[in-house]
């Protein structure tokens, strides 16, 4: 489903906002994403979205699975700030 969002197939050249983008966009369109990368983005982050991985460097991943968020919107807010 993401696949259809995004204008590149080959990840290697995406940067961290393209990323955050699509790690957004899946917790936009999806619930049950949306609720895990809430309460444990780790582990979000981990198992990615319907095959689709995420690619974060070590110290935006450390950054991004610190966020502590109750909606949606305060997660993307402090995901800015990053």
């Amino acid at each position: 489903m993401l696949k259809n969002i995004f204008l590149q197939d080959h990840r290697t050249n995406l940067t961290p906002n393209s990323e955050c983008s699509r790690l957004i966009s899946a917790a936009v369109i999806n619930c049950d994403f949306r609720s895990m990368l809430l309460v444990n983005p780790s582990k979000a982050i981990h198992n990615g979205f319907q095959g689709e991985r995420f690619t974060f460097g070590s110290l935006e991943n450390q950054q991004i699975t610190s966020i502590r968020a109750n909606t949606l919107v305060e997660f993307a807010d402090q995901l800015s700030k990053i």
